[in-house]
């Protein structure tokens, strides 16, 4: 019902509008009567309350003090206001000193970087100048060692090395010399290097060679060896026998299943006490708690441990009970396994096992956090593969090596030494086309130095050329070089100090300074190797410079680096040319001096190529030192430079960390001006809401800093605008109630969303800083809501009983002789329809001046009832927006939009629908029903979630505010409805106005009014036992006609007609089918139940009546003819009426009478042609 519909019901003036002029007289002169009359301040006196007298009266001074100077509210606010101008001037002023200062700072900081970056700049030119000149040395050096062995002399004694750490002089500085973290390539082309062909170093010498096994890895159990393999099979005997001294069983395949260790016949005997396949799904978890019985098979509570669970404990002692008495069933496992003892922990371990496959089968994230460990696993698996096949083939290779015979290259050969192998799968974008071949990345042990990786060099180039001889079996993968592994690893135990990179171990000092002490247990050299007289693999950094060379940068490239190469580089030198005047002391003979004769030019020259790079090289070194003084220098600036830019940077970020705080502290302890201006000097209206929010959050941050002394100064001024805010607020709200106290045309459900509702954030600010004034307006809310919903329903429930003592209807029963005609077996589908919501339009105040106007007495109780509905839940909605206490504003949100309630929002969209046109009294609008739409009703969709927000004593107390507003309207309709119904009307009608309160009571449930719902629900409940005594009584009156129908010993017999008994037959088929259209469920046991009862009486009446023809088969005719009548009548009423499973039920009963009756009669027939 729209708003203009409840207005009109409840205006009792709206039929003199129409009768004053026709529509067409004043249609072009009317005008629109706006909701809300304005109030004149002549025509109402406020109440004054006390805050007004304490804001406006000054109290009289005492006679026996001296008169006070009376304090001037106008210039305390002006001297307040001069002092907050001048503190925001001064803040201004020294924001824009300090904004100025770090200008000033950011600008010297960034001049300061830049220098520092151009000198950066000049030091990386220097140092690449320096790195092209070293490159342009190392060829020489390159071609000097690279002279061949067969024209030189004996190789003279070099310099030992200089050891990592020497533990009898601590305080000793050693020089550690860099090497690559990048691993050489393991190749021939070190072997190439390293002068000699590794052909030579083949003997037949044994020595003591690392087993491959020795690994992490080493505790995966051997595969044990053939039987022909004596030697073999007596140095793993202590590891391949069991406790009786013979070899554990093996299977012979991977499809024999018999168990040989207690593991896997636990896991068995598990399965099969479950009676579940091991390669089905585990049973689901069992409810703790539930017994299970011997014969049933046993079940777990997966979520839980064996300790958590009582009952997987009584499980695991089943288990293992029964496993013991069928250990037949495993006859190669142990007897000495099947003890208790054994059987505990290895059950633990199979139940621990079986609850990871419960979780994996039923959590998919479980059962891909499985796969990707498997899949970790294989990985890792296949790269130690690797690992050991290389380890294998190296240690295989040193076997035919006398060179590497020693023991000190014993410690090279560990799993731990060797490089990984990474595989990387280059798939094709779209997936279709085949992988490309796969590729090996070899990623280097940082801690390894270069004659290692030269001593794995020579050996692979040697298993090269051996299986260069042999036949291939498969192709060999590609291997890449990548970058070395990440993170810190120490060498394995047993190595020896020659493989330890010293370039690592420098840069490790400095992030490990232990690290020398750790080494101390691992290094291992063994005696009796002498490097001088080794050069096989070379020098320990000849070829370091060349692998480092780009990372010279990003390493920091000091002079200490570049000194060591220097007097490696000298070192060098020197000795070739002590070797080369060597030479001429050793005596040869004729030819060897003609060669040298010949050859002595190319060896001048290559002493003065010699000389030469000595000078360069002394130069080198002086420029070097002078570069090294250059750069401490600019270290020292640097390290000043950020340690002032550290400085500043900290106190920038403390007074910034300040600033806020201290702003908001400014602002929070002000009262604008404009604030006070809109508070003090003008009339409310929409620009109080902001206004009063920002007010009310500055009174609350005054109460909470009451320890500040501006706070507390600031204190009084606040109270007296509160003061003078409260009393504008509540002059406001009375004369918004004043149009709702003078004049019933005045539309209530305008009146509440476009104006009550607008200022709702006004009284929440009434309720919660001035609660006194904010129960005054709902007291005077009250009062006047009261007045009016009481004088509207009492003359719209006058208005409806004089229109119901028009029609005086007189309930009769199935069997009234007085209504013989057609019109009582009809249906009547117009008055079936008042009892839906949807429907025709209700009735309205002024129709009941119209002496001709009728209407049935269901149409009026649905009338009042929608009327009831419409404007209680309005009401009610209001109440719970506009009443209900909420918190006060947000601190960070301020704005209109944060006042509103879910109420206003959901009504927002009626406003237009409960417009001013729609409620003037001389609208034409307004004087036309329309038709009834449940869409057009004025209630919140949203108020279920506002009235979920409230607690229980807030609900209760809106619920009494309601029920005192509407307590009025609930009597005068509760008065009309007893007055409906009496007298009582026919059971149909009856049945109608039943409906409709359940129609009633749903959409109150959806409106979410609870207190309306409970008076709907009392009415529905005192209509059905008056139902249930007007069916009792046709029911009565049916037998009652039935029994009179027959004759007996004290009674004389009705005479009853064909006429009678068909009429009655229609009367029933019209009763059935009403009852059936107002019936939706299929199952109604107070509606069926009676018209079963009615439908025997019917069926004895039947009987009865055809009994006292004497003729068969005219008796039988007659019965036929009745019964036909009955299911035409319901064939007829079923075709506009829904179907329903009783409608079939209640046809094939009266199908079954006319086809017996008709047997009947051609029986008769029969027997008759025979006579």
């Amino acid at each position: 019902m729209s708003s203009s519909e409840l207005s009109d019901a409840l205006n009792p003036y709206i039929a003199q509008a129409r009768a004053r002029a026709a529509y067409h007289q004043h249609a072009g002169t009317n005008q629109e009567r706006p909701a809300v009359q304005e109030v004149t301040s002549t025509s109402y006196v406020p109440h004054r309350s006390e805050l007004e007298y304490a804001m406006c009266e000054q109290p009289p001074p005492q006679a026996q003090r001296p008169p006070k100077p009376k304090v001037d509210g106008t210039q305390v606010v002006q001297q307040l206001f001069r002092a907050l101008a001048a503190t925001r001037e001064a803040h201004e002023t020294e924001r824009k000193r300090r904004a100025q200062w770090e200008q000033d700072v950011e600008a010297k900081h960034a001049q300061r970087h830049a220098e520092l970056e151009a000198q950066i700049s000049d030091m990386k030119q220097e140092i690449a100048s320096l790195h092209d000149i070293v490159s342009r040395l190392l060829p020489s050096q390159e071609c000097v060692a690279s002279t061949p062995r067969s024209n030189a002399s004996p190789m003279l004694a070099a310099p030992a090395p200089h050891p990592i750490f020497d533990t009898n002089d601590p305080g000793t500085q050693y020089q550690v010399i860099s090497e690559t973290n990048r691993p050489l390539s393991e190749s021939g082309q070190v072997a190439q290097q390293s002068g000699f062909s590794s052909t030579t170093m083949r003997a037949s010498t044994s020595f003591p060679v690392a087993s491959s096994s020795t690994s992490a890895y080493g505790r995966k159990r051997q595969t044990p060896a053939s039987s022909g393999d004596e030697g073999q099979e007596s140095g793993d005997s202590d590891h391949s026998k069991t406790a009786t001294g013979e070899r554990p069983a093996k299977r012979a395949n991977k499809h024999d299943k018999r168990c040989f260790t207690i593991q896997h016949a636990m896991r068995k005997h598990i399965y099969h006490t479950m009676q579940v396949e091991p390669d089905d799904d585990l049973p689901p978890s069992h409810l703790e708690g539930l017994p299970i019985s011997d014969e049933e098979p046993v079940r777990f509570v997966w979520e839980k441990t064996l300790k958590q669970s009582q009952h997987n404990t009584h499980m695991k002692n089943r288990v293992i009970v029964d496993l013991q008495t069928h250990r037949r069933l495993y006859p190669h496992v142990s007897d000495d396994d099947f003890v208790k003892k054994t059987l505990g922990p290895t059950f633990d371990q199979a139940y621990t096992t079986m609850r990871q496959k419960f979780k994996i089968q039923n959590d998919a994230s479980v059962a891909a956090a499985q796969k990707a460990r498997e899949e970790h696993k294989v990985m890792r698996s296949r790269r130690n593969g690797r690992k050991r096949f290389k380890l294998s083939n190296r240690i295989d290779t040193r076997k035919n090596l006398e060179a590497f015979a020693h023991a000190t290259f014993d410690g090279a050969l560990q799993m731990e030494c060797m490089s990984s192998e990474e595989s990387e799968d280059d798939q094709s974008q779209n997936g279709i086309s085949p992988p490309k071949p796969k590729v090996l990345v070899v990623r280097g042990i940082p801690w390894r130095s270069t004659r290692l990786l030269r001593f794995y060099g020579v050996l692979d180039e040697d298993d090269r050329l051996d299986k260069q001889l042999k036949p291939k079996r498969n192709t060999r993968k590609d291997r890449n070089e990548g970058p070395p592994k990440v993170g810190f690893r120490m060498p394995p135990k047993g190595v020896a100090s020659w493989m330890v990179s010293r370039r690592w171990l420098r840069d490790m000092q400095l992030s490990h300074p232990d690290l020398l002490e750790l080494l101390k247990d691992i290094v291992v050299d063994p005696p009796g190797f002498d490097w001088n007289r080794f050069d096989a693999l070379g020098y320990e950094s000849e070829d370091e410079l060349d692998a480092s060379r780009g990372r010279a940068y990003d390493m920091g490239f000091t002079t200490d680096y570049l000194y060591l190469r220097i007097d490696e580089i000298h070192h060098g030198f020197t000795q070739l040319l002590s070797h080369m005047y060597s030479v001429e002391e050793v005596p040869r003979s004729k030819s060897e001096e003609v060669s040298f004769s010949r050859r002595a030019r190319e060896f001048v020259e290559l002493h003065d190529q010699v000389e030469t790079s000595v000078n360069l090289l002394n130069s080198l070194e002086t420029f070097l030192s002078t570069f090294q003084t250059d750069l401490s220098a600019v270290s020292g600036q640097i390290s000043d430079l950020q340690d002032r830019s550290k400085d500043i940077e900290s106190r920038l970020k403390s007074r910034r960390k300040i600033e806020k705080p201290l702003s908001n502290l400014l602002t929070d302890l002000t009262i604008p001006p404009p604030l006070a201006t809109v508070i003090l000097d003008t009339r409310v209206d929409e620009s109080w809401i902001p206004a009063i929010e920002n007010f009310e959050h500055r009174l609350d941050v005054l109460r909470a800093r009451t320890r500040v002394k501006a706070a507390r100064d600031l204190g009084e001024v606040a109270e007296g605008l509160r003061i003078a805010a409260a009393t504008k607020l509540r002059v406001l709200f009375m004369a918004l109630l004043q149009p709702i106290r003078t004049s019933m045309t005045t539309n209530m459900q305008v009146i509440q969303t476009s104006v009550f509702l607008k200022y709702r954030p006004l009284y929440g600010f009434l309720h919660r800083q001035a609660p006194s004034v904010a129960q005054e307006i709902q007291k005077a809310y009250l009062s006047a809501a009261r007045t009016y919903y009481e004088t509207g329903f009492r003359r719209y429930m006058r208005s409806l009983g004089w229109i119901k003592a028009r029609n005086t209807e007189k309930a009769d029963t199935i069997v009234n002789a007085t209504a013989t005609t057609d019109s009582s077996s009809e249906i009547d589908f117009a008055r079936l329809e008042y009892a839906r919501i949807e429907g025709p339009s209700v009735t309205l105040t002024y129709m009941a001046d119209d002496k001709a106007y009728k209407e049935p007495v269901e149409a009026l109780l649905r009338s009042a009832l929608l009327v009831l509905m419409d404007n209680g839940t309005a009401e009610y909605a209001f109440v719970t927006a506009f009443f209900a206490p909420e918190p006060g504003p947000s601190r960070t949100s301020m704005s209109k939009e944060s006042s509103k309630t879910l109420f206003a929002q959901s009504l927002s969209s009626h406003e237009q629908v409960a417009d001013d046109t729609a409620s003037t009294p001389a609208s034409e609008d307004g004087l036309t029903p329309k038709a009834r739409q449940r869409s057009d009703s004025i209630y919140s969709t949203s108020g279920s979630k506002s009235l979920a927000n409230l607690t229980k004593e807030s609900q209760s107390s809106l619920n009494t505010l309601w029920k005192q507003i509407m307590d009025p309207a609930l009597e005068h309709t509760q008065n009309f409805v007893k007055a409906s119904l009496e007298p009582l009307p026919s059971v149909i009608p009856l049945l109608t106005m039943i409906r409709l309160t359940e129609e009633v009571m749903v959409e109150i449930q959806k409106r979410d009014c609870p207190p309306l719902e409970t008076f709907v629900f009392g009415l529905r409940l005192q209509m059905w036992p008056l139902f249930q005594k007007m069916m009792t009584e046709q029911v009565d009156a049916l037998k009652k006609l039935a029994e009179g129908a027959s004759a007996g010993y004290f009674r004389r017999a009705v005479e009853t007609t064909d006429v009678l008994v068909s009429t009655i037959c229609k009367r029933y088929t019209s009763l059935f089918l009403s009852f059936v259209i107002l019936t939706e469920q299929s199952e109604e046991t107070m509606i069926f139940s009676n018209l079963i009862r009615l439908r025997q009486e019917l069926t004895k009446l039947v009987e009865t009546h055809t009994d006292k023809i004497s003729d068969s088969r005219k008796k039988a005719k007659t019965r036929s003819i009745l019964y036909e009548e009955l299911l035409q009548g319901f064939s007829r009423g079923f075709r506009p009426a829904p179907a329903h499973p009783k409608a079939q039920t209640e046809i094939a009963y009266w199908k079954e009478k006319e086809e017996q009756a008709r047997k009947n009669m051609g029986a008769t027939q029969s027997t008759g042609s025979r006579r």
